[in-house]
């Protein structure tokens, strides 16, 4: 028997970093994102023994880790990515959804979308050792337009029906790769600028929603332009490179714009007038080198199919 499954990865408009539980479980968290269609994939094929392949700048011990951990059987694992490992879009969280969901299915455990997403982030963080907020699991198991709100042990979900802004958004690879995995341990200990910080962060994905439903892109484009300053004070995200990239990127008309993750390198995304888009696209790619990363809106989550009966 073979199962197939996709998982998408996600775009953090919103909120990114008040995720984490040191500051969530006090404070409260609240991050707006969208899942899109730069899919993980597993194919796995009942076998005799385990095997397992993986993209490019995988880690075994990722893969295995999961796969131990959530019992499943030997298999013929093939992981696959349309994008690139640690491009800041959730590839590792949107990973291991896609394991647990795989167990899920095979072993019976009859989970929610919200149980696979909280036992995605306690491997990862509890056995594999990649400290992270809980975003990522979530968009990724979920699927969607969404605000997640994050609070001790729970996580509420609101869809945000108008999607108009995904229109001005344009992702590119900046051809920088985050070679730190351990960024985010830089919120371990908080200090008391970075939790002034994340409740700006915090409050700054409440206020988006008013600007999301009138699709106001001028303004949004403002509140992008303000949050990445605030992250750049949270912790160490960026360097002269990804500054002079952003800067000349709103030369050539992006309203504002957002770094991908934890920061140091990846996907970055900017914002702009709808009727200029491929224009700026050309100019991007032709200009400053970066490749454009086209995407939809991901509204599944997670999914798990039989595409080969024993």
């Amino acid at each position: 028997m073979t199962y197939e499954v996709k998982t998408p990865t996600r775009l953090s408009l919103f909120g990114g970093g008040s995720d984490l539980p040191i500051f969530s479980d006090k404070y409260g968290g609240a991050v707006v994102s969208l899942a899109i269609n730069l899919y993980q994939r597993i194919n796995a094929t009942f076998s005799t023994h385990k095997s397992i392949t993986f993209p490019e700048n995988g880690s075994i011990k990722f893969y295995s880790t999961f796969i131990n951990e959530t019992e499943l059987p030997d298999m013929q694992y093939d992981f696959t990515f349309d994008g690139k490992i640690h491009s800041g879009v959730g590839s590792s969280a949107s990973c291991g959804v896609g394991i647990v969901a795989l167990a899920n299915q095979i072993n019976k455990w009859h989970m929610t979308k919200f149980d696979i997403a909280k036992l995605a982030w306690e491997i990862e963080v509890n056995r594999v050792g990649l400290y992270g907020g809980k975003q990522d699991q979530y968009a990724a198991s979920l699927g969607g337009f969404n605000l997640l709100e994050f609070n001790t042990n729970r996580v509420v979900r609101s869809q945000i029906k108008n999607t108009k802004i995904i229109d001005s958004i344009v992702l590119f690879d900046t051809g920088l790769r985050r070679n730190d995995t351990k960024v985010q341990e830089g919120f371990k200990n908080l200090k008391d600028i970075q939790i002034k910080t994340l409740q700006k962060i915090k409050d700054m994905a409440y206020d988006s929603l008013e600007y999301i439903e009138t699709n106001d892109i001028e303004v949004l484009g403002e509140m992008l332009n303000t949050a990445w300053e605030l992250k750049k004070k949270s912790n160490k995200v960026t360097n002269k490179g990804i500054d002079n990239l952003y800067k000349k990127a709103i030369e050539l008309g992006a309203l504002g714009g957002k770094l991908m993750g934890s920061g140091g390198g990846g996907y970055m995304f900017f914002l702009v007038e709808p009727n200029t888009k491929e224009q700026f696209i050309s100019k991007i790619t032709n200009i400053l080198g970066l490749k454009h990363i086209p995407f939809e809106l991901d509204t599944r989550g997670v999914v798990v199919k039989i595409i080969r009966e024993s």
